[in-house]
């Protein structure tokens, strides 16, 4: 395995890389904690960067934007503590038509006229075989259970209801037995050590990509902690004095949290990013490999 004396220099790898002054002046130190890592895999070194650099910039943009998926989880919040006013509009109003039936067929009928010419499809056979006034009342009957169980904020897997910052749980946020409270953190911490696990047991150049094709927390590789602390501290603005306290931290909860998944990080209103290595990003699974670079 060549000597770390073989690493690149600081600044030929900025040389290299392009990168500009202020992201010189966050990252720098971070990066030269990572020459460490050069002889793991010489040819992958620049690409590793560019990775570590890339997590840390879109943490950077994420933490200050309105996180499209916690902006959906108060949208469902909102619509739960709504739901039982509306459930009890729907229980008044089917009361009020089962006692004036035989006055609320006029009324019905004539609105759902007015539907028709409005453009609405009605099936007039259905009408003609029930009372307006019991289809209506089967009608806010069935309304009134598919508001509780079939809006996307009580079940199904989606997206916003599992997703916290760039890490993918295997339940909905709100119904996690152990909170989050550093989400950008603790998911920054997963993003760097996922692709640095990779990078020193070899796998990053595996079909030219940053990335695997299982999200989870790998179980290969070395974790390189004092670098992955480095880089999000340069990230997030925070200081880690004790690098060991950080990583029992972080240990704990992923013990917790086995089953937590990889994904590309939100972005949201007032997110910006201070580094676009190319034009634009590909898609999160298939980030291209940079060609090697002889040094």
């Amino acid at each position: 395995m060549p000597p770390r004396s073989g690493a690149p220099t600081l600044a030929l790898v900025v040389e290299q890389l392009g990168l500009r002054p202020d992201l010189l002046v966050r990252y720098g130190e971070a990066i030269e904690a990572s020459r460490k890592l050069w002889r793991h895999d010489p040819d992958r070194y620049l690409d590793l960067v560019v990775g570590l650099l890339m997590a840390c910039e879109a943490a950077r943009a994420w933490q200050g934007c309105d996180d499209p998926n916690a902006r959906h989880r108060r949208r469902d919040r909102a619509y739960l503590k709504d739901l039982p006013e509306a459930e009890a509009a729907l229980k008044t109003l089917r009361s009020f038509i089962a006692r004036h039936g035989s006055i609320a067929d006029y009324a019905i009928l004539h609105a759902m006229l007015d539907a028709k010419a409005e453009g609405f499809a009605l099936d007039w056979d259905q009408v003609t075989t029930t009372r307006p006034a019991v289809m209506l009342v089967r009608l806010l009957t069935i309304l009134g259970k598919q508001l509780r169980t079939g809006a996307p904020v009580r079940r199904g897997a989606f997206a916003h209801r599992m997703q916290e910052g760039c890490l993918l749980f295997p339940r909905p946020r709100d119904e996690q037995d152990r909170n989050l409270p550093d989400p950008a953190w603790t998911g920054l911490v997963f993003n760097l050590l996922y692709l640095i696990r990779r990078y020193t047991a070899g796998r990053m150049g595996e079909e030219r990509r940053y990335y695997g094709t299982d999200f989870h927390m790998p179980d290969i590789g070395k974790p390189a902690w004092p670098v992955v602390i480095a880089f999000v501290d340069a990230a997030l603005g925070t200081y880690t004095e004790d690098v060991k306290s950080a990583e029992r931290r972080f240990r704990l909860w992923l013990k917790d949290n086995p089953y937590v998944q990889l994904r590309p990080w939100p972005e949201g209103e007032g997110s910006s990013s201070d580094l676009s290595p190319e034009p634009s990003l590909p898609p999160f699974a298939s980030w291209p490999i940079r060609k090697p670079t002889t040094t």
